[in-house]
This record gives structure tokens, C-alpha cells and sequence, in this order.
């Protein structure tokens, strides 16, 4: 570690940042290259939109949102989900019986259908709490995924299994291309 000179500017890093009130600026005094890089790495985190529950608390939330509103979570955001993700799934089973996809052939397609919806929802006048509205190909959460439970819990949805089986099972299915 070497000592601090303030005189000196080689000490000093800094990130400009745009947050929602603005912009801004974080400045910080370097006290070695290793501690730079670590704290650099740290902002990087910072900067990551992430959909992970790491204290948990995700299972409680979840249990009290059945209770009181089921079919519903926190983390949805509009009812139009609910008929858009079923008309995705209709469209990879026309496709699965149309060729041979594979499972994997289908997982890039219903992902496709989910993420080509953010474009038309865009041109609406409402697109406040419109999925992949930023993220956009780097959507992680796919509406398929937040929508599931509550299709489940008013019968929209009648496969049991998860999205992974549903997508071998349509691969199985017997059509044109097989």
C-alpha cells in the first residue's frame, strides 16, 4: 500500500452515474490499485438488476400473496399477461406440430414469442410496468415465468408440470415435420 498524497490525482477515481433524480458523481480517494479494482467491482454489482431472493423472504411473500389475492404475485405487473402467455404457448404448439423442433428449438421460441411482445406493448400508451421494457433480449424473468402460478390457480393453465417438461412434451408431439 502505498501512502495517501492528496496533491497527487492518481489517487482519486470516479464514476458518473444516471440514477432516476438525475445525474451524478461518485468520487473516492484510492488507497492501492487492488482496493480500486475491489471497490470498481463492487459498483459493478450494484449496477446488476438481479430477480434473486437472497435473504428468503421471497417464500413468505409469496404464501401471504396467495392467501389474500390468489393467482396473483408482487412482481406482476399486468393482467394482459394472462391472455398473452397462453397465445405464446398456442403458437409454439402450432410450431412444435408444424416442424420437428426439440425442446431446446422451443425454449428459444416461446422466449422469442414473450420477448417479440415488447415491441407492440411499447407503441401503447401504457407501458408502465411492461416486462423487458428496458432489458429488453436481456430480459431474465420471462412473463411466462411471473404469470405461471396465477394461470395455474384460475385454470387457464392445465399442464402441471413445469415449462421445462411442457416444452419436452410438445416437442413429442406428433405433426407435419416429424
Amino acid at each position: 500500500m502505498r501512502p495517501l498524497d492528496p496533491g497527487r490525482s492518481d489517487n482519486l477515481s470516479q464514476i458518473e452515474f444516471q440514477s432516476i433524480s438525475g445525474k451524478g458523481t461518485l468520487t473516492w480517494l484510492d488507497t492501492s490499485e487492488k482496493d480500486r479494482r475491489g471497490t470498481l467491482e463492487f459498483i459493478d454489482t450494484l449496477r446488476e438488476r438481479d430477480v434473486r431472493d437472497e435473504l428468503g423472504i421471497g417464500v413468505v411473500r409469496d404464501a401471504s400473496s396467495d392467501l389474500m389475492f390468489p393467482g396473483t404475485s408482487t412482481v406482476q405487473t399486468r393482467a394482459k399477461y394472462f391472455l398473452l402467455v397462453p397465445w405464446c404457448y398456442l403458437k409454439a404448439e402450432d410450431y412444435a406440430r408444424r416442424t420437428s423442433a426439440a425442446r431446446d428449438t422451443l425454449d428459444a421460441y416461446t422466449r422469442d414469442r414473450e420477448i417479440g411482445l415488447i415491441k407492440p406493448l411499447e407503441a401503447g400508451r401504457d407501458v408502465m410496468g411492461l416486462l423487458g421494457r428496458d432489458a429488453k433480449q436481456g430480459l431474465t424473468q420471462q412473463p411466462s415465468a411471473i404469470s405461471r402460478q396465477g394461470l395455474g390457480t384460475w385454470g387457464i393453465r392445465r399442464f402441471a408440470g413445469s415449462r421445462a417438461q411442457l416444452h419436452r412434451d410438445l416437442a413429442g408431439l406428433p405433426g407435419e415435420g416429424r
